[in-house]
């Protein structure tokens, strides 16, 4: 099984994963407030366990597990054999705020050093701009969803990035259940796996009277749905923030604020 240690090593060194990643001490790292300043990034070398500072609600496995696996380093790009172009809805909805509907396209081109990736997220006032990604692996969408996440989540609370992107990470780590799910593909059902996180919500921050809007939203659900039927291996991601004032899963279907992105073309 691959260690701690290897699997910092196998998510810096995964091609795609060139959006800044704090190293993954997960719950053994020192996370710091949400609202607190960040300190400025170190070059860190290789990463061993740690005591931890404080219950962080989370306990990582000293091995990747298979989530971490399917999410973050499983070559999704392997089954493109050529330049190709994925087009992804993107929905945001939800009693929270003004939502929109808007498209996530990727330029996937293939030559002898590899696949180049170059992304154009949203329109308008809601795109965000990456650098194109040489030598590409993993499918970029996944980190780009997610950066843009935790941008809003830095919107929503006051809170750092690099808190949040170590909470998901770290529950990945956890190693939740894959489960086997369908996915409507060019009009077929294909199979897929889909793995849930809920990252929050055994943080012990989230009692502090001076995070109420980071309590708020504790229930925040990321399902993330891969199949090997479909190009470049992410069919669909979305988060979920459940209005906590319903019960069970009700609170999941009337959300206060959910997006979605869902792959819907692919052209070559």
């Amino acid at each position: 099984m691959k260690s701690a240690t290897s699997r910092l090593v196998a998510l810096v060194l995964t091609a795609g994963l060139v959006v800044p990643l704090p190293a993954l001490a997960g719950a053994t790292a020192t996370p710091g407030a949400p609202a607190d300043k960040q300190a400025a990034p170190k070059d860190i070398g290789p990463v061993k366990p740690t005591k931890p500072q404080y219950d962080t609600g989370l306990k990582p496995k000293d091995e990747i597990t298979p989530a971490e696996q399917l999410v973050f380093l499983d070559e999704h790009l392997s089954n493109l054999k050529s330049a190709t172009t994925l087009t992804y809805g993107f929905v945001k909805q939800g009693n929270m705020e003004k939502g929109f509907s808007d498209m996530v396209e990727e330029n996937v081109a293939v030559d002898g050093k590899g696949k180049t990736v170059k992304a154009k997220f949203l329109s308008g006032l809601n795109s965000k701009e990456f650098s194109p990604i040489e030598g590409a692996n993993s499918n970029p969408v996944i980190l780009h969803f997610l950066e843009r996440d935790l941008s809003e989540m830095q919107r929503l609370t006051t809170g750092q990035p690099n808190y949040f992107r170590k909470r998901i990470r770290a529950a990945l780590a956890e190693g939740p259940e894959i489960k086997s799910v369908k996915f409507n593909w060019n009009g077929k059902q294909v199979d897929a796996k889909s793995v849930s996180v809920e990252p929050y919500m055994s943080d012990p921050m989230v009692h502090d009277p001076a995070r109420a809007a980071y309590k708020r939203y504790r229930g925040k659900r990321y399902t993330f749905v891969l199949s090997d039927a479909v190009p470049g291996k992410v069919a669909e991601m979305r988060f979920t923030i459940p209005d906590l004032a319903l019960a069970g899963e009700a609170a999941y279907e009337k959300p206060l604020l959910e997006e979605v992105l869902t792959l819907q073309s692919s052209k070559k």
